[in-house]
């Protein structure tokens, strides 16, 4: 994968470019097993603190 777009595993890769401030590439963690438990465990949690 010579693409500096092609990412590997779990990554996602965003990459836009603005008028003023040219181009911009983000590179991060995605979708992953301890991606989402970790998000789903915080789901949780959030809810069990919520008042009704």
């Amino acid at each position: 994968m010579d693409s500096t777009l092609a990412v590997m595993g779990s990554l996602n890769l965003v990459e836009f470019e603005t008028v003023h401030a040219g181009p911009y590439t983000f590179i991060g963690r995605g979708a992953g097993g301890p991606e989402a438990a970790a998000g789903i465990l915080s789901d949780i949690i959030n809810i069990s603190l919520l008042k009704f």
